[in-house]
């Protein structure tokens, strides 16, 4: 696996995260639009129909809700690997660099990586400078990771 697609991990699990927690929060807004009891033009009521859809629809919650738990964990884990891998690499601005476009979360757009011109910013470089930082960082980071593996 290459560096920047081992680094790309900890966003991609975080995009699950949101992708999950979107889709629960999806069918409890459809569980709360359920009304008890339902009364048709003969006066039959659909009641047992109504608590099937909602019993199934909550079971569906819980299992997401598992899996979200199980991700959020996951995320936690992996990015305490990412922290540690990147401490190994001497050069502080290849560190900064790779914690920045990897690790931290953009503040307005959070599943998106910060951008080469913040970055720069942020480190007194411009967009450019951040760029080669990263290419040296992900190729130390490379090492790392070989080293690692064997």
């Amino acid at each position: 696996m290459t560096a920047k697609r081992y680094l790309e991990q900890v966003r991609r699990i975080r995009q699950e995260i949101t992708h999950l927690d979107e889709q629960i929060r999806t069918i409890r807004s459809t569980v709360d639009s359920y009304h008890p009891i339902q009364i048709d033009d003969t006066g039959a009521s659909h009641l047992n129909y109504r608590t099937d859809k909602m019993s199934e629809k909550m079971s569906e919650v819980v299992d997401l809700w598992q899996e979200l738990e199980d991700k959020k964990a996951d995320l936690i884990l992996r990015e305490a690997e990412v922290r540690k891998k990147v401490s190994q690499i001497e050069d502080a601005a290849e560190k900064e660099v790779l914690i920045l476009r990897y690790l931290t979360i953009h503040p307005r757009q959070p599943l998106k990586p910060i951008g080469w011109r913040q970055i720069g910013y942020r480190m007194g470089y411009s967009s450019e400078g951040a760029r080669h930082i990263h290419e040296r960082a992900l190729r130390d980071f490379d090492e790392i990771l070989k080293k690692t593996e064997s």
